[in-house]
């Protein structure tokens, strides 16, 4: 909403080419942006998923070090990373947002 620019709604999510497991995954060098693909015109980039087998209490290290990996400037107020664990019979979602300490160590 214009009147809250902290507040997102997601209209799409782009999925790219990974390679990996549960517990690391790699993506392509340079994400996809409105300059290779149009249909991306008008979004902005604000996180990433990370599905896991079980639940986790914390933001696995991994996940920040890919965060440092991806090669763009990682607004720490707006961009979030989001760990999807499957587990039998239900679906756990937990988002955390990477702290200035945490891209340094990084």
């Amino acid at each position: 909403p214009p009147d809250a620019p902290q507040i997102k709604e997601i209209h799409s999510m782009v999925l790219v080419p990974q390679l990996g497991t549960h517990k690391d995954f790699k993506v392509p060098n340079k994400l996809p942006d409105e300059s290779t693909h149009p249909a991306l015109k008008g979004l902005e980039f604000i996180g990433f998923i990370h599905t896991q087998p079980e639940e986790k209490k914390y933001l696995p290290p991994e996940d920040v070090v890919v965060a440092d990996s991806l090669n763009m400037q990682w607004d720490l107020s707006l961009h979030t990373v989001i760990n999807c664990a499957f587990t039998q019979g239900s679906c756990y979602l937990n988002s955390y947002r990477i702290t200035e300490n945490g891209m340094k160590w990084a």
